[in-house]
This record gives structure tokens, C-alpha cells and sequence, in this order.
């Protein structure tokens, strides 16, 4: 099919930016998307180093020893819907914006400086919102060698590395807490937690995260680690799935369901055992998403405060799980819904009795 008088019709590069800024990334959404990128490109250390002061602002810096990226992948990366669709299947990016609309959502400047192993040349491409504004044009700098000044600066980060990148964000607009010592601790906080799989994979597997130098130990708010908490079940589960030619195939789930220790209420209250996070947490190829979710499965009361669940779910299901690019919702299936409520339902409730049942002899 074809258009009798087919037009260009290009958007409006400021309007469209304007749009793109106002999606719903949230700081540390943003940083995530970053570190999505340099998992997937294999990298084993991710070092964030965020600066702030008050002329500038702040500074974000994020340093892989991943595989780098070559000239023709480094000019997709700044392309605004990536037209590199080979996405391996344990990718933690799948939609083609993470890098620029992450970026942009935060700040107005980003840099990518990147080298391969096996090569001392460093590439460098940067996208700056004041000069699409200023001539109402996609235009970016790059992907191009490093400049003698630029070189200085990047080798403070790529000149022990075989490979890796680093992505730079300034003029940083959209955040304006001048309370540098809390952002700096709720992009840590929110890092332990996202990628806490990955902090515990073992040996060669394992990635290390580091902020301003100083080592991230991976957060445990399901309580795993603890003798006291009650892993009620850890187990795989069939999900029947229709592809596109409405053949049925099978995938599997992972759900852990966890009974967290019993506190006292003052205790309770500083560890944050409440309604709000009591609920599911839910990873996508080892990546937490959401958490504190229902599923539809329970409602939440002070009964089913200690109550956790973990739900791993790979990236094949992702038509059902329905995650949106900011990774920050899922609307999952009916479908999805109904074979979740099948599998976990029953053992919810035997949960919540024993939950019952423990709050009544505390009573009596």
C-alpha cells in the first residue's frame, strides 16, 4: 500500500523533546536505564560518580569496563528509537530509548565516550538539548575521536580499561534538590536494590557497583539472608503462552513467597514492615521492576504486612507482562493473571492464615 502524494512529515524537534522530557522518568529510573546498558554490554564494574555544586548543578558520571561500542553503534546510541533491534534474549534493554530519553529526562548535555578492546582510539558523540532548541534540528556532535582535552579527561576513567564507556550528564534541569547527600544516597538505595541479583551472582558473573568510589553491597528487603524468615516456597512454574501464529508454547517462572520475622512495633516501624511494601516484587531477566504489588491476588491489611513475594520473570514473557519502557509499570494480561492467581493464590492464603493465626496467639 502507498500514499497517492506521500509528504515528509517530520515533528517538531522542540515539541517533540518537550514530550520526550516529560514521560515519567524519575532520577534514579533514569540512572537504571544507564546501567541496563552497561550490563548488557557484559560489563563486570559500573562505578556512578554524581557531582553537584551550586553554579553548575549536578554531574553524573557512568563508567562501564563493558564492550564499548564501534562508530556505527555509537551513532545509533543517540538516536532517538535505536534502530539496532538485535537485542540478545537476557537483555535488559529491549525498546530502543534507554540511553538518550533516560538522558534527556534528566539533563540537557550528554556525552558518551567509548573504546573497544584491541583499540586505543576513544570515540566520543555528545547531544546537547540547547542547540536542537536554538536551530529546531536533530543534529548531534559525532560520533567522532576525542579532541587532545577531551582525551585528558576520559583517561581519568578508560586508560586501565581494555574496553568500556562513559556517559556524562550536564546541565542537569530536570533536578533541582540542592540536597546532593540525599540524591547521592537515593540513586545508591535504589541500585542496591534494582540490581541486588547481580551483586550475588557468583565469581566471574558477579557485577560490581560502585557510587563516588565507595562499594555497593546489594540490599535484602525481602529478608532472605535472615535464620528467622520463613521461605514459605521456592518454585518453578509453567505459563502457557499463544505466539503470534496462535501456537501454544510453554514458559517458566520462578516465584519465591517469604514470610519476613515477626518484630515488635517500634522495630517493625524503623524496618518499614508495613501495608505499602508488603506484596511482590517483580524482576524482569534478574532486574527488580516494581514492588509492593498485589497481582490481584490479596489485599493489603496489617495481617499480610510481613508477607513478601519474588517473581522472576524472563523477557519472552514480556507481551504479557507488559512493561513500559521507563520500566516503572506493568500491565499485566488477564491471561498472565489467571494462570499467576492458579499457581500462587492457594499458597497466598495459607500465608495469610498463618499470619492470622500467629497475630491471634499474640493476642490471646
Amino acid at each position: 500500500m502507498s500514499y497517492l502524494e506521500p509528504k515528509t512529515n517530520n515533528p517538531s524537534p522542540s515539541r517533540l523533546l518537550d514530550s520526550l522530557r516529560s514521560t515519567g522518568y524519575d532520577c534514579s529510573s533514569a540512572v537504571g536505564d544507564i546501567l541496563d546498558n552497561a550490563i548488557d554490554a557484559k560489563a563486570t564494574q559500573i562505578d556512578t560518580v554524581i557531582n553537584y555544586d551550586n553554579k553548575n548543578g549536578y554531574e553524573f558520571i557512568f563508567i562501564d569496563n563493558g564492550y564499548g561500542m564501534d562508530e556505527e553503534i555509537l551513532d545509533d546510541a543517540l538516536m532517538l528509537g535505536s534502530e539496532k533491534g538485535d537485542y540478545e534474549i537476557d537483555s535488559l534493554g529491549i525498546f530502543g530509548f534507554g540511553l538518550i530519553t533516560a538522558s534527556i529526562g534528566i539533563c540537557k548535555r550528554v556525552e558518551v565516550y567509548t573504546k573497544v578492546e584491541g583499540s586505543e582510539e576513544i570515540l566520543v558523540s555528545i547531544q546537547d538539548l540547547d542547540v536542537i532548541y536554538e536551530k529546531n534540528k536533530f543534529e548531534k556532535d559525532g560520533p567522532r575521536k576525542v579532541t587532545t582535552e577531551e582525551k585528558k579527561w576520559v583517561d581519568l576513567y578508560l586508560s586501565e580499561k581494555l574496553s568500556g564507556t562513559v556517559v556524562r550528564w550536564l546541565k542537569c534541569d530536570k533536578l533541582i534538590d540542592p540536597q546532593s547527600e540525599r540524591v547521592i544516597n537515593s540513586v545508591k538505595n535504589k541500585i542496591a536494590n534494582i540490581y541486588r541479583v547481580f551483586m550475588n551472582f557468583p565469581d566471574d558473573s558477579k557485577v560490581v557497583f560502585t557510587m563516588n568510589g565507595e562499594a555497593i553491597d546489594p540490599a535484602d528487603p525481602c529478608w532472605i539472608n535472615d535464620d528467622r524468615t520463613e521461605i514459605f516456597s521456592d518454585e518453578y512454574y509453567t505459563i502457557k503462552i499463544k505466539n503470534d501464529n496462535n501456537e501454544l508454547f510453554e514458559e517458566k517462572i520462578r516465584a519465591r513467597l517469604i514470610l519476613l520475622p515477626k518484630f515488635e512495633v517500634k522495630q517493625a516501624r524503623e524496618y518499614k514492615i508495613n501495608e505499602i511494601n508488603s506484596g511482590f516484587h517483580l524482576f524482569r531477566n534478574n532486574r527488580v521492576i516494581l514492588e509492593g504489588q498485589t497481582l490481584g491476588l490479596f489485599r493489603k491489611n496489617p495481617i499480610r504486612n510481613r508477607f513478601r513475594g519474588e517473581i522472576f520473570f524472563p523477557s519472552s514473557l514480556d507481551d504479557l507482562v507488559g512493561i513500559n519502557f521507563t520500566k516503572m509499570k506493568l500491565e499485566i494480561t488477564p491471561s498472565l493473571n489467571d494462570q499467576l492467581q492458579r499457581h500462587l493464590g492457594p499458597q497466598v492464603t495459607a500465608i495469610n492464615n498463618k499470619a492470622l493465626n500467629a497475630m491471634r496467639r499474640t493476642i490471646k
